[in-house]
């Protein structure tokens, strides 16, 4: 493990505030992951899926009208939010990525992220999806702050040193007093790539879970 310090000051104001990041480098036990198993595939009792908190507002009827496995985009102009995205705002476990092509992941690798996080009991609606590739999405690290104030956040295929000026390793996240940030790869990435896929799932469940 070493020790990484920055003097950027965007990345000390708005993730961490005068503290030091420690980058923790990919480690996969033999022990954790089965080479058999597809966390994406993994079958899980929707009884015994949680939520991560108690909503703190009332949410809209119409936000409950999404159709599985299609996330829903509000339309421009119909929100008076600084932020397009799915989910609760007051999550504080935000994921962000940049996708042209679909308002959040593709509809196969939408599948894989909700049954990836069943298999850790959480359910998709008490997080957050952020989509930097949306036109009324400002590409704004501090706005970001502000806006969702999360304390975990996740980055697939978002490169961090354009998002916030700082390098992170592949598979590897950043920890500091406000926020831990875990870079890693996109859905996409991981469909074409068993190891990619493994690595992922051996520190993704330790981030969530910690």
């Amino acid at each position: 493990m070493s020790l990484l310090h920055t003097d950027n000051p965007v990345a000390l104001k708005h993730l961490i505030e005068e503290t030091v990041f420690v980058t923790k480098e990919s480690q996969v036990h033999s022990s954790e992951i089965e080479e058999s198993i597809d966390p994406a595939l993994e079958n899980t009792d929707p009884e015994n899926t949680v939520v991560l908190e108690e909503p703190k507002k009332e949410i809209k009827a119409e936000e409950m009208q999404n159709p599985a496995g299609t996330p829903e985009v509000s339309e421009p102009g119909k929100s008076n939010e600084l932020f397009t995205y799915q989910g609760r705002r007051d999550s504080k476990v935000l994921f962000i990525i940049y996708n042209k092509e679909h308002p959040y992941f593709s509809p196969d690798a939408f599948v894989a992220f909700e049954k990836t996080l069943s298999a850790l009991q959480i359910a998709i609606d008490s997080v957050t999806l952020l989509n930097l590739a949306h036109p009324e999405n400002p590409v704004e690290f501090k706005k970001i702050m502000e806006f969702f104030a999360p304390e975990k956040i996740t980055l697939f295929g978002v490169d961090p040193e354009e998002l916030f000026n700082i390098k992170i390793a592949p598979n590897a996240y950043m920890k500091g007093r406000v926020a831990t940030v875990f870079n890693t790869y996109s859905f996409e990435e991981m469909f074409d790539n068993v190891e990619k896929k493994k690595l992922f799932w051996g520190e993704f469940k330790t981030f969530m879970l910690s």
